[in-house]
């Protein structure tokens, strides 16, 4: 078994990607130690942050540089960025605290305020199933087990999610 943060691989393709996992490895453990969860580990999208660590262990994270957009670690590339929060969060400038029932409540009415810098990606809409209109691979194998065949697929078209303002002037 491995020790929580190890990785399968020694060395890595490039040192942009250890820095990453050793980010990654810090914040884990920093957030282990701040709420007496070894379990806890950062959430990377404002939705999960907000709702496991913001509401769930009462905790912000202080410190994300204002020029970086907080998002999904993988997606943060380059050497120098990396490198950068690496030395701010070993340096204590970016660290988790304890929020204030005042902020929690303000995140609850607009998760926009629980993000930890000021450029982030928005909550995208939630749009329901993405099998909308679609057989699901359950019932089918329900319909399976008991003995019904399965006469034909049925793929027909189907309705885009939403419809943007362009289309529905083109429909007009």
């Amino acid at each position: 078994y491995r020790v929580l943060g190890d990785t399968l691989r020694v060395d890595y393709a490039r040192r942009e990607i250890r820095l990453r996992g050793e980010l990654r490895q810090i914040m884990n453990n920093a957030l282990a130690a701040a709420t007496n969860d070894p379990h806890a580990r950062m959430s990377w999208t404002l939705a999960q942050f907000l709702r496991r660590i913001f509401l769930r262990y009462q905790l912000k994270l202080i410190g994300w540089p204002k020029g970086l957009v907080w998002q999904n670690l993988s997606n943060i590339t380059g050497l120098a960025r990396i490198s950068l929060l690496i030395h701010l969060f070993k340096a204590g400038l970016m660290r988790f605290e304890p929020n204030t029932p005042a902020e929690r409540d303000a995140a609850r009415l607009d998760p926009c305020t629980a993000a930890p810098g000021p450029l982030f990606l928005p909550i995208p809409p939630k749009l329901g199933h993405v099998d909308i209109k679609a057989r699901r691979l359950g019932t089918i194998k329900k319909w399976v087990a008991q003995g019904f065949k399965i006469r034909y697929v049925r793929n027909g078209p189907k309705s885009s999610k939403w419809i943007s303002a362009a289309a529905e002037e083109r429909a007009e």
